[in-house]
C-alpha cells in the first residue's frame, strides 16, 4: 500500500498497489524524485515499474533482460540511482543489468565471467559519478557505470574468512571525492580498500 501524506478521511490517505506474481515482495525501490516504484516478488522473473505520477504498471521479463541466459531467471533485487532513472537488476544466480527508465533501454554488464557471478550479498550506488557496486558471496567485489563497463573487479578476503555483510562507498555528501573507496564489511570485522577504478 502507497500512503499519501493528506487531510482528510484515512481511507483517503492510500492507494493499494497489487503485484501481478503471487510470490512474497523481497524488494522495493523508489527512483530519486519519488516517482517511480519498482517491485521484485519471490521466485520471480519479472521486474514491475509503476509511474505514480501516471499509475502506469509496466512489466520487464527476463526473457527482455537476459537474452543470452538459457530459460528464465529469477530476480534478486533491484535498486535506483541516487542521481538518475537508472535501476540496477540482480538475478539469483549473481547477473546484473543496468535499466534505463528514461530510454527504456537495458545493458547487460559483463563482470567476465559466464554469466554466473555467485550469489549477491548487498550492493551500493555512488552519491556521485552514478557507479554502482556490489559483492557476492565469494568476496568478488564489482563497481560499474550506468552503460554496464566494468570499473573494479576484485577479490576480498576477510583475516578472519568471515563472510561478507555489506558495501559501502566512502563518499560523503561533504566530501564526495573518496567515490572510489569501497569498504568491505565482514561478519564481525570490516576492511576497506582503495579502489582504482577509470573515471
Amino acid at each position: 500500500q502507497i500512503f499519501r501524506y493528506s487531510k482528510g478521511p484515512i481511507s483517503s490517505n492510500y492507494t493499494q498497489i497489487t503485484p501481478s506474481g503471487s510470490g512474497a515482495i523481497i524488494a522495493l525501490a523508489w527512483n530519486h524524485d519519488g516517482n517511480k516504484l519498482a517491485i521484485v516478488q519471490k521466485s520471480s522473473s519479472t521486474l514491475e515499474l509503476w509511474d505514480i505520477k501516471k499509475w502506469k504498471q509496466e512489466q520487464l521479463t527476463m526473457a527482455k533482460f537476459a537474452v543470452k541466459f538459457s530459460g528464465r531467471e529469477q530476480l534478486s533485487f533491484a535498486k535506483f540511482s541516487q542521481e538518475t532513472d537508472h535501476l540496477a537488476v540482480g538475478t539469483v544466480r549473481g547477473g546484473v543489468y543496468i535499466y534505463d527508465c528514461g530510454t527504456t533501454k537495458e545493458q547487460r554488464v559483463n563482470n567476465g565471467g559466464s554469466g554466473s557471478g555467485g550469489r549477491i550479498v548487498d550492493t551500493v550506488w555512488s552519491r556521485s559519478k552514478n557507479r554502482f557496486a556490489w559483492i557476492t558471496e565469494d568476496c568478488h567485489v564489482y563497481c560499474c557505470d550506468v552503460t554496464g563497463r566494468i570499473l573494479l573487479k576484485q577479490t576480498f578476503r576477510s583475516t578472519a574468512a568471515a563472510p561478507p555483510t555489506a558495501l559501502t562507498f566512502g563518499e560523503t555528501t561533504v566530501d564526495p571525492s573518496h567515490d572510489s573507496l569501497l569498504c568491505v564489511q565482514f561478519a564481525g570485522n570490516a576492511a576497506s580498500f582503495e579502489g582504482r577504478s577509470s573515471s
